[in-house]
């Protein structure tokens, strides 16, 4: 693994990037995305609101539709995982049955209520990340990172690998997505059953993965020498904790 610095010598002025309202500072934007993940555990259903309103006012300032279409996307791949959780909560949380004719077999009203919570949490985070990763990129997002965990280094703490293998495993996603659709598409004719043929689709998966890490050469990232953040660009997590504890305050 390589870290390469395209700005080497250090120098300031305009060949570093200039931050503004469309574009947070990457080590403000990581604290903004720490602030909304805290804010949504905490506050519960009450997070909602500043939760949606500050990733939906990121995304629309950052403009370029695609990303909207990219981020229904990514939720639309998780659509099984949130059945999952109606399903969860609908049918073993106790409450007053949504259809009182189906007795026993209807889901609880509340148990719906909670696993759709729990659901436009999860897509609220989604879009969070997605925020952050296609607005800043990766090598952004490391240089970030770096900043806010410097001060590690002065007790052994290896900032510069952590970053670097964090960004590198998010990278490798898509990657990994496509060769398990490729995979997937393979159809042998053995007729075997639906979970043997996942794990025969996971194996090649894993072996494909592992034969291109031995053979790949080292991963260049270019890490963007970036001034600090501006002193307003740190008003925009503190604006948006108190916006946080106002919700819930107000909630409860």
């Amino acid at each position: 693994m390589v870290l390469t610095d395209p700005n080497p010598s250090g120098t300031t002025g305009a060949s570093r990037p200039r931050c503004s309202l469309r574009r947070l500072h990457p080590a403000v934007h990581v604290v903004v995305l720490l602030v909304i993940g805290t804010g949504l555990a905490v506050g519960g259903a009450a997070a909602l609101v500043p939760g949606t309103a500050t990733v939906t006012i990121g995304l629309t300032a950052a403009g370029q539709a695609a990303r909207w279409r990219t981020l229904l996307s990514s939720v639309m791949r998780l659509r099984l995982f949130f059945l999952s959780l109606l399903v969860l909560y609908g049918w073993f949380q106790p409450g007053p049955p949504l259809v009182p004719a189906l007795g026993g077999y209807s889901p609880s009203l509340s148990g719906l209520i909670e696993g759709g919570r729990h659901a436009a949490l999860l897509i609220i985070m989604v879009a969070a990340v997605h925020w952050l990763m296609n607005v800043q990129g990766s090598e952004r997002v490391i240089a970030g990172l770096m900043m806010l965990l410097s001060p590690l280094v002065r007790v052994g703490v290896p900032v510069q690998r952590f970053t670097l293998r964090l960004v590198l495993a998010i990278r490798l996603v898509p990657e990994l997505r496509l060769r398990a659709s490729t995979a997937g598409a393979t159809n042998d004719g053995t007729g075997e059953g639906a979970w043997r043929r996942r794990a025969r689709v996971a194996g090649r998966v894993f072996h494909a993965t592992v034969s291109a890490a031995d053979t790949a050469p080292p991963p260049s990232v270019n890490v963007p020498v970036l001034p600090p953040p501006s002193v307003w660009q740190w008003l925009v997590p503190a604006g948006l904790v108190v916006a946080f504890m106002v919700a819930v305050r107000g909630v409860s």
